[in-house]
């Protein structure tokens, strides 16, 4: 399941990056880093600038993805109803939205969704791994708020993204494992 995670964490970090700062001339950067420890020790760092992204990721057309957006091909996936609930999650006071626990013999585990300020939080603790996902609020709506009723605009979240400042995303944790993603104006990402 964390290899998974981690493709997954990876792939959808880098494919947002690559459109993050076309049209703002940023200095923010994104970064992505992953710590394997234990025995094998190995690290990668990814840091990259979010203008340099934002022009590839632009320039992009395979499949679904084509100028800076996800085409969903999905009779189930219902855009309205998407902007329905986050107008009711902007709209909603600070607080807990979900808590899942289930503590059995089996499997020891808790999921939490939650609004604070303006961001929407998703805590999973599964047998001690940990996932926590940031997503600042004005990304989302930048994310659905395209001309398409089935695409997602990743160059638009990207862009408000930017906006946003030094932002720390996710970050998996699973024994000696972590994986950060996070938004900053350092190179280095610190």
């Amino acid at each position: 399941m964390r290899e998974r995670i981690t493709l997954i964490t990876i792939l959808f970090f880098f494919c947002l990056s690559l459109g993050m700062a076309a049209h703002g001339k940023t200095s923010q950067w994104l970064h992505v880093r992953v710590v394997e420890g234990g025995r094998s020790d190995e690290n990668v760092s990814v840091n990259l600038p979010l203008s340099m992204v934002s022009a590839i990721l632009e320039n992009v057309e395979c499949d679904e993805f084509r100028d800076g957006a996800i085409r969903i091909d999905d009779s189930e996936f219902d855009l309205q109803m998407v902007n329905a609930i986050l107008t009711a999650i902007v709209d909603a006071e600070d607080g807990e939205f979900v808590m899942i626990e289930n503590h059995s013999r089996y499997s020891d585990e808790e999921v939490r969704v939650c609004k604070e300020k303006d961001e929407l939080l998703v805590k999973v603790d599964e047998d001690g791994e940990k996932v926590n996902i940031r997503v600042p609020i004005s990304v989302m709506k930048a994310l659905v708020e395209g001309d398409n009723d089935n695409e997602l605009d990743i160059v638009s979240a990207l862009e408000e993204l930017a906006k946003e400042g030094d932002t720390t995303l996710v970050v998996v944790e699973d024994g000696d494992n972590m994986i950060r993603v996070w938004v900053d104006s350092s190179m280095q990402g610190i």
